[in-house]
């Protein structure tokens, strides 16, 4: 039997910076580098409403309407976020070098809604600008960027462990995840090119039956994997994922694996999700039906 779910909605751990003042290099707004695959700390910025076309020229087509960040490197690999899905697609272009002596070092292939803009071969301590543009003019939404570093769970064998609940809800839905990042490590099973993006989760089961339960504003396709990395059996692959979906005859200690990948295949994409695995009731069947004792009459 399907098992109906009772969640608690969980407040986001992240914190929101000041609005950007940012319109050109000289008063690029400073982020910090977050400690891990998910920004600690959000910066919010608008994308300004510039008719001209900016400068210096932008790394695709025309550009309007830029605004400008620094961060300091704290590793020769990051990745500057984006999370704009609900507004207009920017483009997304980085510098090296000082506001009068700018060197181009990395530029998305296209304006995207909720992009990433991976960088490598960057110098520790060292200061690097990007910017956002649009292709058009015009703008004036709110966007929230951020700076991270590669995610950790990109392949099968760095899967990242979800802890089952005992209870009917799951433990681990206050916990972000992120494909940022992510390549891809299998064919996707519905569209084989979406999985271009694909991150790895695990659980060992304590009960025969388990309910995993994904939460995103996107559209995510999941994937339930049996077996070892080297030698994995797909148990189901849902392409129209909506909350929660059941794995049974499972064996206690069984490790389980799950994927998951955005539907789209649009490069320097990503999605964000909240994941974590429930339990059913000890009375999830007629056989294990509780007692309950009969009030004989009004106290």
């Amino acid at each position: 039997m399907r098992t109906a779910l009772f969640i608690l909605a969980l407040a986001p751990t992240i914190a929101f910076a000041q609005n950007a003042n940012n319109p050109d290099c000289a008063n690029a707004y400073p982020i910090a580098v977050s400690s891990g695959a998910v920004p600690d700390e959000w910066v919010l910025s608008n994308t300004g409403d510039e008719p001209n076309a900016i400068s210096p020229a932008a790394c695709m087509g025309n550009g309007y309407s830029d605004v400008w960040f620094s961060f300091v490197a704290t590793a020769s690999t990051l990745t500057v976020v984006h999370d704009g899905h609900a507004v207009d697609a920017v483009c997304i272009e980085a510098f090296s070098g000082t506001c009068g002596t700018l060197n181009s070092i990395g530029c998305t292939a296209g304006p995207i809604s909720n992009g990433a803009l991976p960088l490598t071969g960057l110098v520790v301590g060292n200061t690097y600008y990007f910017r956002s543009f649009q292709t058009y003019p015009g703008g004036g939404n709110t966007r929230r960027w951020g700076v991270v570093h590669p995610i950790a769970n990109d392949e099968c064998t760095g899967a990242m462990e979800l802890m089952p609940s005992p209870n009917i809800g799951p433990l681990t839905l206050g916990r972000e995840f992120t494909t940022i990042g992510a390549t891809q490590s299998l064919p996707g099973c519905g569209v084989a090119a979406a999985s271009d993006d694909d991150v790895w989760l695990r659980f060992t089961a304590t009960a025969p039956k388990h309910t995993v339960v994904i939460t995103t504003d996107l559209d995510v396709v999941v994937e339930a994997y049996s077996g070892t990395c080297g030698s994995l059996t797909s148990l189901w692959c849902e392409d129209n994922w909506l909350l929660d979906a059941e794995l049974t005859g499972l064996t206690v200690g069984q490790e389980i694996f799950l994927r998951v990948y955005s539907e789209s295949n649009v490069v320097q994409s990503y999605v964000w999700f909240r994941a974590g695995i429930g339990s059913p009731p000890a009375n999830d069947e007629c056989a294990n039906a509780i007692t309950i004792a009969v009030n004989e009459g009004p106290e």
